[in-house]
C-alpha cells in the first residue's frame, strides 16, 4: 500500500493518506470513497469523513 504525494507537504500528505488506508483495513466491508471538492467548499457543504485540506482541493476519505 502506498500513496505518492508531490510539493513541499507532499511526504506529510501521501502519510495522512496512507493512515487512513490502515485505519480502513483489509477486514473491513465497506470500500473507501475518497471525494475531491473544490477548495472554497464549506465544512458544512462537505461529507462526512476525514478531510484534508490541501491547497488547491478539499479531499474528504469516508468507508
Amino acid at each position: 500500500m502506498g500513496a505518492v504525494g508531490y510539493g513541499p507537504a507532499g511526504a506529510d500528505l501521501a502519510e495522512r493518506i496512507c493512515a487512513q488506508i490502515r485505519a480502513w483495513s483489509p477486514a473491513r466491508t465497506a470500500e473507501p470513497v475518497v471525494t475531491a471538492y473544490p477548495v472554497d467548499t464549506p465544512d458544512g457543504d462537505l461529507a462526512d469523513g476525514a478531510l484534508i485540506d490541501r491547497p488547491s482541493v478539499r479531499l474528504v476519505i469516508a468507508y
